[in-house]
């Protein structure tokens, strides 16, 4: 057992105390007082003890308010020999400019500490203070936890052609990756002077700096009041959207959770300060690269906000067909995807596919006028085959993707991405459709390739390894094989991903399945069972990613003869009106199974005539006919178990095809 310390300004929150509440206000005079000795006379012990000394420490540290940030400043600044002991009240009082009724008397004794040494360095004209002010500005708009100094060298690696010019920005920004240890010296002397003013924090060895939280409100006002707020946002905004374009470049617990969180610090800003910032022709090549970062790190929500606001933007000013327009589209389509918005998905993906098929850059294109042939047409039909995929009409979606990966093998050959992709896809789709070993054959080539060019953790690679273990999985060969690919994913996906993404999620469920296949069913539940709540807390109740772990979970209950846990999560999924028919059908099929198993006779004969009164007038959908014989399949178990030999008799002549071996078959849910 432990104890959690929960420390905050917020007054609401005592409620929720449970072990009493302790008030941290101003220090203890004589200890005030030896902390601003401390800092202003690092080394000189002797000069901490001085009656006058600590008389005149005394004095200052009354007007701070025996606040112990403040204190910590005025002693940076005095050691720094910006001002002296003696005369640092003097000083303090001819800076102490921002207005009461902005920021508190507290806030407002506390930050003009700082103000004192900044404008110090502001008015230097050495290009190290010159660097340091504009690290300061930049990160003021970023949040104040940890800034890892990738985030600024992500300016300086090989910028994305949709990334704008450096024109304007400060120097610092401008630095070339072909001198990066030259680069990396004199980013790290700007963070030191920061630093060695108390004004960040830094940490040498995880190569980090934060800011905290009264300074970063101080540097946000004083830009305000400078009216430079646009340039400075802007220049934040080149940093993260590079940051989003050369992610490789960071490490990845800083290029996750903690990039999110400056990116959310700094579209705050935009919004109440500069609204209308990002819709401009330079702001939009921006946020498509800070969408980026939201996509990549599973906040697709957040990431579709920026692309339909640049949308709009495109189609008024370049047109609904610009390749500009559409490329947005696409990556917002790929939002959608990932959220399960397959109608949205769709809309998207087909305006894109009708503009590809006029969008024609030669006349030779025309050669074929019903059957285009170029790239951008190509892409679009493999985007349209994964999104048939998920779904469920996988026959278009095999068609689509035949269609795409012969254009763009034909167009780009066998060793682009592209085509690479279009396999991915197709592959995918044959698994489902149980062409196994063309699958299989698909789904080796791909991985190959990428881990030959993305290497082994990349996502999509990672997507390629989980998809081949799913293979095995459906061949039912090579099982242990299966279990350890899609494991290693799952592990790399936590790694580098974090628990609670929604494909780490799906990895849980994945390597649920292959579990069951090998017998170890109690595994299955375990694993499944302790990413509910996470399920629960990133996608919600209704998703159809709960829709997908509840039916895995049903099955594996299932599969240990645990029949009440059962039927309770099919009927959990079943109540749920957002459950797609294409779950609703095998949930229900499923519950009346397990009715029968469980001996609750009446309860599956209701249930399986209910069913079948439903399928009947529907039997032409495709897959009905079979849910039909399988459904009368069921209804005739429960008469024989019954001994309700007239039912049975009237049962298969009118459905003379029906299901002899229906409870029989495996219980596959998703």
């Amino acid at each position: 057992m432990g104890h959690i310390i929960i420390t905050t300004r917020r007054h609401s929150l005592e409620e929720y105390a449970t072990a009493g509440i302790i008030r941290l206000d101003k220090m203890d005079p004589d200890e005030a007082v030896n902390l601003l000795l401390r800092y202003a006379y690092a080394e000189q012990d002797d000069q901490r003890y001085q009656p006058q000394t600590r008389s005149i420490a005394r004095s200052i540290a009354e007007k701070l308010g025996y606040l112990a940030i403040a204190l910590h400043q005025a002693g940076a600044t005095i050691r720094c020999k910006i001002c002296t002991l003696e005369k640092y009240l003097s000083s303090y009082r001819g800076y102490r400019l921002l207005p009461p009724n902005v920021i508190s008397s507290y806030k407002n004794d506390t930050i003009t500490t700082w103000e004192v040494p900044f404008q110090r360095l502001e008015n230097r004209v050495d290009m190290p203070y010159r660097d340091a002010v504009a690290i300061f500005h930049i990160l003021a708009f970023m949040h104040h936890q940890p800034v890892h100094e990738s985030i600024i060298q992500a300016c300086w690696s090989k910028r994305a052609d949709n990334i704008n010019s450096v024109e304007g920005l400060p120097d610092i920004l401008q630095c070339s990756a072909l001198n990066m240890d030259q680069s990396q010296a004199r980013l790290r002397v700007a963070f030191n002077i920061l630093h060695e003013y108390s004004i960040i924090e830094l940490d040498p060895n995880t190569r980090t700096c934060i800011i905290h939280p009264v300074i970063h409100e101080w540097a946000r006002h004083r830009i305000k009041e400078q009216g430079t707020t646009f340039s400075w946002l802007r220049c934040t905004s080149f940093v993260l959207a590079c940051a989003g374009s050369n992610s490789h470049c960071i490490p990845h617990e800083f290029a996750s959770n903690l990039l999110v969180s400056h990116l959310d610090s700094f579209l705050g800003c935009v919004e109440y300060s500069e609204p209308s910032m990002l819709l401009t022709a330079e702001g939009t090549i921006q946020a498509e690269q800070l969408a980026s970062i939201y996509e990549r790190t599973g906040y697709w929500g957040k990431s579709l906000k920026i692309l339909e606001a640049a949308i709009d933007y495109r189609t008024r000013v370049r047109g609904s067909r610009h390749e500009d327009t559409l490329r947005v589209k696409r990556q917002a389509s790929l939002c959608h995807w990932n959220l399960f918005q397959i109608g949205h998905t769709l809309e998207l993906q087909r305006q894109i596919w009708e503009a590809q098929w006029w969008s024609r850059k030669s006349i030779f294109e025309w050669t074929h006028p019903l059957r285009p042939q170029h790239v951008g047409y190509g892409i679009a039909l493999s985007d349209l085959t994964q999104s048939l995929w998920l779904a469920g009409d996988l026959t278009r979606s095999k068609q689509a993707g035949e269609r795409a990966m012969g254009i763009l093998e034909q167009r780009l050959g066998d060793d682009d991405l592209r085509t690479v992709d279009a396999m991915f896809n197709l592959g995918r789709t044959c698994r489902h459709l149980g062409s196994h070993e063309q699958a299989y054959r698909l789904l080796i080539f791909v991985l190959r390739k990428r881990k030959l060019v993305l290497g082994l953790d990349h996502l999509d690679t990672l997507m390629a390894r989980n998809e081949l273990g799913m293979c095995l999985y459906s061949m039912n060969r090579h099982l242990a094989l299966a279990e350890r690919m899609v494991e290693n994913v799952l592990k790399v996906r936590e790694r580098v991903l974090g628990a609670e993404h929604a494909y780490t999620m799906w990895s849980v469920n994945d390597l649920s399945k292959v579990l069951c296949a090998r017998g170890r069913f109690d595994q299955a539940i375990r694993i499944l069972e302790d990413i509910i709540p996470a399920v629960i807390r990133t996608l919600g109740e209704q998703h159809v990613g709960m829709h997908m772990t509840k039916g895995n979970l049903a099955r594996a209950y299932a599969y240990c003869r645990r029949w009440d846990q059962t039927e309770r999560v099919l009927k959990e999924m079943l109540a749920d009106d957002q459950l797609g028919q294409a779950d609703r059908l095998p949930s229900q099929i499923g519950l009346i199974r397990i009715q029968i198993k469980s001996g609750k006779l009446a309860e599956a004969e209701m249930t399986s005539k209910t069913l079948l009164s439903e399928l009947v007038p529907a039997k032409s959908r495709p897959g009905d006919d079979k849910a039909v014989t399988t459904v009368a399949g069921l209804l005739a178990e429960t008469f024989r178990r019954h001994g309700d030999h007239e039912q049975l008799d009237r049962l298969q002549r009118t459905y003379p095809d029906l299901d002899k071996k229906a409870l029989d078959q495996p219980f596959e849910l998703t």
